[in-house]
């Protein structure tokens, strides 16, 4: 049972009027908080016309935003059924070693919580709750280089990369290919030519993937280029195409059509692609933000599973991720951190961040080794966090309703 389910309105019952707003700058997951990479201080505010901004103080918008938390330790809980042995089936649920005591601390700053000793896996394909928090800091990352970039007079580019696919496709095969293709694209002579005539200081890739009922996997690129401004992105996708259509064709792919295989955007575009990192249900990017139209992305995949029991969705979330699991998600280019100054943090350093930080917080309680076996037992692990921005009173008492009226002192300290 979860407190998360439809029947169950436990969390919404108690009085949470002094929980700090769950948001104060960007949503940084279901246990984050700061970032410790200085960013520039414009963009600590929310983008104009955000629906964060518009909504920063409805009730209801924190409500969804809890929600939202709730969701992504449901969808963990769901992984650790698919892969079992993966090391997303031990994140945030075993303990990083057995003397070490799970603790929950809260943000005297911003009023979030988070759990301390226990492990966490980082990976952005797998796992709903590290992938939420890598995400947001990356998308933070990139708006650091694109405000900079623009306040050099220069502009920023979306270019789209795709290949034909169909149902029979076997993903993983595909993914090698693609990643073979990527590679003769950006190491092509003629392509570095192209680039060096619109005065290209560099790029920052994601590599994205949806599924179509009717078409099967499609993987894809998303490419931001830093170049300088007035650009002719019709000339411009012209001639990548050539170069694009000829690295698939070498890689053993299918060739693009020349209206769907190069796409290049202009400066509004590319700004819209980045801040809409986050500003979906998921407040995330890419493979987990919720799809529009018919592409489902991997954590559409995941939700069916785990909402509606779709068998078919699980298995495709775990070829998904058996697929992509150590492969590089966004990738910038050599030298373009260095440029703008932004610290070069791996994704294990930012879901350990909390661990490490220097931010002002507070103890809220422990669970003994008996405390979070029941917590386990009951997926309650994101209930504790949301609970624990209240008191520890409001954990307590929900240990008390699970109980089924046993003893519950024995499960906190």
């Amino acid at each position: 049972m979860s407190l998360f389910s439809e029947n169950s309105n436990f969390v919404d019952s108690l009085d949470m009027s002094g929980v700090s707003a769950p948001v104060f700058g960007f949503p940084l997951g279901s246990n984050g908080k700061s970032t410790a990479t200085p960013i520039n201080k414009e963009l600590q505010s929310f983008p104009e016309k955000s629906v964060y901004a518009e909504n920063l103080i409805s009730e209801e918008f924190i409500k969804d935003e809890k929600k939202i938390r709730l969701d992504r330790f449901k969808l963990q809980s769901s992984v650790y059924k698919l892969l079992p042995y993966s090391s997303t089936a031990k994140c945030l649920r075993f303990r990083q070693d057995k003397q070490t005591e799970v603790a929950v601390f809260r943000s005297k700053k911003y009023g979030t919580t988070h759990y301390k000793g226990l492990q966490t896996c980082s990976s952005v394909w797998a796992c709903p709750v590290c992938s939420a928090k890598i995400s947001e800091r990356r998308r933070l990352e990139v708006l650091d280089a694109i405000t900079q970039h623009k306040e050099n007079d220069k502009e920023v580019l979306l270019l789209t990369l795709t290949n034909p696919h169909t149902k029979n496709d076997d993903l993983k095969l595909m993914a090698k290919a693609q990643s073979k293709a990527m590679g003769l694209f950006t190491g092509c002579r003629a392509v570095r030519s192209i680039y060096s005539n619109i005065g290209y200081i560099g790029g920052i890739r994601a590599w994205e993937v949806t599924h179509g009922e009717a078409n099967g996997w499609h993987p894809h690129f998303h490419i931001l280029l830093f170049v300088d401004k007035g650009v002719d992105t019709d000339d411009l996708q012209n001639k990548l195409y050539k170069q694009w259509a000829n690295a698939c064709h070498l890689s053993g792919l299918d060739k693009p059509s020349i209206e769907h295989g190069v796409k290049v955007d202009k400066g509004d575009k590319a700004a819209d692609y980045v801040a809409k990192w986050g500003l979906d249900y998921e407040v995330t990017k890419g493979h987990i933000k919720k799809a529009k139209g018919k592409g489902r992305t991997p954590f559409d995949l995941l939700r069916m599973y785990s909402n509606d029991n779709d068998a078919h969705a699980g298995a495709l979330f775990v070829e998904f991720v058996t697929a992509f699991s150590g492969k590089r998600q966004l990738y910038w280019s050599a030298g373009l951190k260095d440029f703008f100054d932004i610290n070069d943090l791996k994704d294990k350093e930012v879901t350990s961040e909390e661990e490490n930080e220097d931010e002002d917080v507070e103890w809220m309680g422990s669970f003994t080794p008996a405390g979070w076996k029941f917590i386990l037992k009951n997926d309650l692990r994101g209930e504790v966090l949301e609970l624990a921005r209240d008191s520890w009173e409001s954990v307590e008492m929900m240990l008390v309703a699970f109980s089924h009226g046993e003893n519950t002192e024995h499960l906190t300290y």
